[in-house]
């Protein structure tokens, strides 16, 4: 049986719940705005799902979401042959959707534990990838992307080549490859660093 909270226990939660819902002046949090070029290159990319976007390669996606939301075009870095898609964001904790991420060598690969003898496991692989957020969770950890030239071996090109929804768990990226992120950027900005 549950001991009964003392007064002064139930006047420290009611003061907890009243601070949490900004009854003492406090405002709840709200989300970080979304920056406009952010908006329209993901407004573009989801407005998209479902179909081929130009040749269907994955970099055509970005490319014209970029041109569509009136945004710097990418250039290539040509030390490693790797896409720069506007101003880098440094931690994953900071994508916001319409940031575009360019993939080297990334392999995804885990398990999660369902029951004790049950569990998924899963495994990706993004040679030479480019790819829009299209939202994060858990802190940056988990991203929604919107991708097109993507599929299972055997799967054929028509299949591959439209836009589709995925999911990336950060925490899940193997040594040896890399993930960046890039913010679009207005055409009249400065050339980012790669």
């Amino acid at each position: 049986m549950a001991r009964p909270l003392s007064p002064w226990s139930q006047l420290f939660r009611v003061f907890l719940a009243t601070t949490a819902l900004g009854l003492f002046g406090a405002a709840p949090a709200e989300p970080p705005t979304l920056p406009v070029l952010n908006q329209k290159v993901a407004e573009f990319a989801e407005s998209q799902r479902g179909k081929k976007v130009g040749d269907g390669s994955c970099v055509t996606l970005a490319v014209e979401a970029l041109r569509s939301a009136n945004a710097k075009r990418f250039r290539l870095n040509r030390a490693d042959g790797d896409y720069v898609w506007g101003r880098r964001v440094d931690d994953f904790k900071d994508a916001l959707p319409g940031d575009i991420l360019q993939f080297r060598d990334a392999e995804f690969k885990g398990k999660k534990y369902l029951t004790r003898r049950r569990w998924i496991s899963w495994h990706e692989s993004y040679p030479h990838h480019t790819a829009i957020v299209s939202g994060a969770g858990e802190g940056g950890k988990v991203l929604t992307i919107l991708h097109q030239n993507v599929g299972p071996k055997g799967a054929d090109d028509d299949r591959k080549q439209i836009v589709q929804q995925g999911t990336l768990r950060i925490d899940s990226l193997q040594k040896g490859g890399w993930v960046r992120i890039y913010r679009p950027i207005e055409p009249s900005e400065a050339e980012p660093r790669p």
